[in-house]
């Protein structure tokens, strides 16, 4: 059984960026459509049903994608969230012993994440890893949905108990010859002044503001790759088009977005993992 949906009006199940197809049909008048089902015997794949269609989308959208290191690449968590542990309020190391309350707190927390590198880089080293992203750096203080922050500019506001080891963390795995990363989000993180609330805002031009936090990054910690959490939904991701900007922008940094279609692989290497049932690449 395969379900068989033909209509000319938006449908919520797929992507909003499609274009509308606008053919209304007036009283006592009528449309035609022409549909092609293709048929194949059981273990078929879309590949050998539908080669010349892909080879012709292949051809509209040329993967520009520069990514020739395949090996793994690692996922590492810094905190955990919305904890409410009062003198670890972004859920730092998991832990609710550390305190980042005191100077001499913040002390023995920043020497405890400089040994999680190095045992990190310990593991990734053993797996031939090329390198890795740190989902949390700015700490996991807000509840889901604004669980990760994922704007590295907002550091120093967002927990300035890390940004002064920031650095010589992600430092650490450079040296030991490793890729390093962060996440982005499309949407622009608006904090309270007491840090009490968070929220995440779509924007105009998300393709402006993932660049601008990118290039944060990439300044400060020589970032290579990028994971972009939140780029909307399953079955609604954002236009890929949004991504060919951002992707031209950083010609050597490997975008990782959440959500994808077809068409992302032209400019992306969409975000999935041995955790989700994909050992390929």
């Amino acid at each position: 059984f395969f379900p068989l949906r033909a209509n000319t009006d938006k449908e919520g199940m797929y992507p909003s960026f499609f274009p509308t197809i606008s053919r209304s049909i007036p009283p006592g008048g009528s449309d035609q459509y022409q549909i092609s089902l293709r048929f194949g015997p059981p273990g078929s794949t879309l590949m050998s049903l539908a080669s010349d269609i892909y080879s012709k989308f292949a051809a509209a959208f040329p993967q520009t994608l520069n990514w020739p290191d395949r090996r793994p690449v690692g996922a590492l968590f810094l905190a955990t969230s919305a904890t409410g542990w009062p003198k670890n309020p972004r859920g730092w190391l998991q832990d609710a012993s550390v305190d980042v309350s005191t100077p001499a707190g913040i002390a023995a927390f920043q020497a405890r994440v400089l040994t999680y590198a190095d045992t990190s880089i310990s593991y990734l080293k053993s797996m031939n890893a090329q390198g890795m992203v740190t989902w949390d750096i700015e700490g996991e203080q807000f509840p889901h949905a604004t669980t990760y922050a994922c704007d590295p500019r907002q550091l120093a506001t967002l927990a300035p108990e890390i940004d002064s080891v920031a650095d010589a963390y992600f430092k650490k795995f450079r040296d030991a010859g490793l890729k390093v990363g962060v996440c982005v989000r499309p949407q622009n993180l608006v904090v309270a002044p007491d840090l009490s609330s968070a929220s995440q805002l779509e924007v105009a031009d998300p393709a402006s503001l993932m660049i601008s936090k990118i290039q944060y990054a990439v300044n400060r910690w020589g970032v290579s790759i990028v994971y972009v959490d939140s780029n909307g939904g399953p079955n609604d991701p954002m236009d890929p088009a949004i991504f060919r900007q951002v992707a031209a922008a950083f010609p050597n940094v490997v975008l990782m977005p959440e959500h994808k279609n077809l068409k992302y692989y032209a400019y992306t290497a969409p975000g999935l993992g041995l955790r989700d049932g994909y050992a390929g690449t």
